[in-house]
Order: C-alpha cells, then sequence, then structure tokens
C-alpha cells in the first residue's frame, strides 16, 4: 500500500444514476501497471453505493470492494 496520484474517466448512466470510470496507474509493488473500474449507484435519496473492479489483460473483472453509503436520519 502506498500513496499514488491517478485519473480516472467515464460516463453516467440510467439518467445520471450510475458512474462509471476507469483508470489506470503503474503499481511499483507489482512493477507493472494496473487498471480498475468505479461504479457508483445513486440507489435512492438516502442510500448509494461504491464498487470498485481489478481489470485483468483478458478483459475480466474481479470485485475487490463494495461500499454501501446510508443518509443518517
Amino acid at each position: 500500500m502506498g500513496t499514488l496520484m491517478a485519473t480516472a474517466e467515464g460516463d453516467c448512466s440510467d439518467g445520471g444514476k450510475v458512474t462509471t470510470t476507469y483508470m489506470s496507474f503503474f503499481d511499483p509493488s507489482a512493477g507493472e501497471d494496473k487498471k480498475y473500474k468505479n461504479v457508483v449507484t445513486l440507489v435512492d435519496d438516502t442510500h448509494m453505493t461504491f464498487e470498485s473492479y481489478e481489470m485483468d489483460g483478458d478483459g475480466g473483472e474481479r470485485r475487490m470492494v463494495v461500499i454501501t453509503y446510508a443518509r443518517k436520519k
């Protein structure tokens, strides 16, 4: 684990409720470029989810993390 600078580009879909971004960066610990996909979904007025996927070289992906947010009442 370390600190890095990365930028992402992507699009919104489902009327702006789903944002999908892609980013890549050099991972010095692995000695190679890594590619990730992040998806933010606005479920309703009080809930949203964040999902992060690591992309492999064959076009596949592996979900790394899911965070579910709920607005405090």
